[in-house]
């Protein structure tokens, strides 16, 4: 009969209501758990990636001002005087300018000044490279366009740069924190750059060897021969 009272097992068949907004709240909650470890994850990955990305810079930078330290010229140039000759090179305590080559990829021909420091724009203050045409018979400008300039590191606190004199004996065996209107080349260039408080970021010291001290010499010059040069040539005249 259909008003029969149902037996036990038809009464257990399905689920109450109680039963499933248990299930449902327990689903939910997990549900919540899931996405804010994945939310977490996602965060923790982005974090890594940029500090990744951020400590890349700071390396690449880092062999760059190396790489161009270590290969530049010396090359004369008036001082701030007007006089020569005077190495290309002046430093101070927060940039250094020298003569020198680029890579390949800037697509620049012959030798060009390279001014390596910081640099302060409406963004803050960065460590970059800016660069112009060498020219041994005017000073540098002292601006350059945009388009000379590249930015190394972002958003730094301070640079320090300080040179340690040759042993020439003609200067104090101590770093100082200018180099400037000098007839040699400073044995040894060091580079800190300071970040804010709070950036992870970390800069090891740079200190570069630069090429042994020689006399400024005229880019526009040839090379003389020299006199074991000249001596080959007479032999092989001999020979002839």
């Amino acid at each position: 009969m259909n008003g029969a009272a149902r037996t036990p097992r038809q009464r257990q068949a399905g689920f109450t209501l109680i039963e499933l907004l248990v299930a449902t709240t327990l689903l939910a909650l997990l549900m919540t758990v899931l996405f804010g470890g994945l939310r977490t994850g996602t965060r923790v990955w982005e974090a890594n990636d940029e500090r990744s990305d951020h400590v890349a810079r700071v390396q690449m930078a880092h062999q760059f001002v190396r790489a161009r330290l270590e290969s530049q010229y010396t090359l004369r140039a008036q001082n701030r005087a007007g006089e020569q000759p005077a190495t290309a090179f002046d430093g101070t305590s927060t940039s250094v300018l020298f003569a020198g080559l680029l890579p390949d990829h800037f697509d620049l021909g012959g030798f060009v000044s390279i001014r390596v420091g910081l640099f302060e724009d409406e963004n803050g203050q960065h460590l970059a490279v800016e660069w112009h045409s060498y020219d041994p018979d005017s000073a540098p400008p002292d601006t350059v366009p945009e388009t000379q300039r590249v930015r190394l590191i972002e958003r730094v606190d301070s640079i320090e740069l300080a040179y340690f004199p040759g042993a020439d004996g003609e200067t104090s065996a101590a770093w100082q924190e200018d180099w400037r209107d000098a007839a040699a080349l400073p044995s040894l260039v060091r580079v800190r750059v300071v970040f804010p408080d709070g950036d992870r970021r970390y800069w090891p010291d740079l200190v570069v060897r630069l090429p042994a001290n020689a006399s400024p010499r005229d880019s526009r010059q040839p090379d003389r021969p020299s006199a074991d040069d000249d001596e080959v040539a007479e032999n092989e005249d001999d020979n002839d």
